[in-house]
């Protein structure tokens, strides 16, 4: 009934028959979740994932001119559902696999940031035969003890009713470090990039209990007993860090590409977590250079 109520609120459509090139905005009835998703472009399948959809609007334009760009709402965010229950790793992952199931995507490139890499990870280790290529960037593949005391610190502070996006704008720290750093650049807000997001409808990861409930998930996912499968892994990965990271995130991004036979490693001068949303320029950069050096950039392009 949620689901239900909320379609009809939003008006939105749900999936239908897509002409040749059109863009489609839509919903889709999941097994548990209405999902949001856009779809632009010709060509073979990318996808782009994190929280909100609108994290990536350079990169859907600049991509849709080459490829099927194919992005949505993670579950409790922007237009899609938030279902109840606890949820995983795997009710994201899963929530993905069913959506490239509906749209009758057999493989795809995916692309995912922070929490979405880690979802892209899972799908990719599940799925193999699905995955062209994966880029990854502010993502790691387990919770060490500075990011799970992070995440504690985080689920205390939305249970006493704490705004979810007001503790993200820090990461973890190391003791050594007198502050955490900024999640976002701080200079960013002033810059043309900035100042045109911020007239959008605002976005987000999910407040209140969906953003509680993303928490829990992510502190609790742990890929290490994946390790067999991560060296096993055929796909080319291309793992993205920003130099302004956390120190545990750009640790943590290394070890993981030292695990996979055909991962690159690419800290990024200057770049905050939100490298794709502040530095979309680099970003659209460095992602297709990685394309076209492993042989998945259309030819006519």
């Amino acid at each position: 009934m949620e689901i239900e109520r909320k379609q009809e609120a939003l008006r939105i459509p749900e999936c239908g028959i897509r002409r040749s090139g059109e863009m489609v905005l839509a919903q889709l009835a999941l097994d548990e979740v209405m999902l949001y998703y856009e779809e632009s472009g010709l060509g073979d399948p990318f996808v782009f994932q994190a929280h909100e959809h609108r994290g990536w609007l350079f990169e859907i334009a600049y991509f849709s001119a080459f490829f099927r760009v194919v992005t949505f709402d993670r579950r409790g965010t922007g237009r899609s559902s938030n279902p109840p229950g606890r949820w995983t790793m795997k009710s994201f992952s899963n929530d993905m696999k069913q959506l490239l199931d509906k749209l009758g995507i057999e493989k795809t490139i995916i692309a995912g940031h922070s929490l979405g890499g880690k979802i892209g990870q899972l799908f990719t280790l599940e799925h193999p035969e699905r995955v062209s290529a994966l880029v990854l960037s502010g993502s790691t593949y387990y919770v060490n003890d500075l990011l799970n005391q992070w995440y504690d610190e985080g689920i205390r502070f939305v249970e006493k009713g704490g705004s979810i996006s007001e503790f993200l704008a820090r990461q973890s720290r190391f003791p050594f470090e007198k502050e955490a750093p900024p999640t976002t650049n701080p200079e960013f807000s002033s810059s043309s990039i900035g100042r045109f997001l911020a007239n959008l409808p605002k976005g987000g990861v999910g407040e209140g209990d969906a953003g509680l409930k993303m928490l829990r998930a992510g502190k609790e996912w742990d890929f290490r007993p994946y390790v067999p499968e991560y060296r096993k892994m055929k796909c080319p990965v291309l793992i993205m860090v920003g130099s302004q990271e956390s120190q545990a995130v750009i640790e943590a991004s290394f070890e993981l590409s030292r695990l996979i036979p055909k991962s690159e490693f690419r800290i990024v001068h200057g770049a905050y977590h939100g490298l794709p949303r502040e530095n979309p320029e680099k970003y659209c950069h460095i992602v297709r250079d990685f394309l076209e050096r492993h042989g998945f950039w259309p030819q006519a392009a």
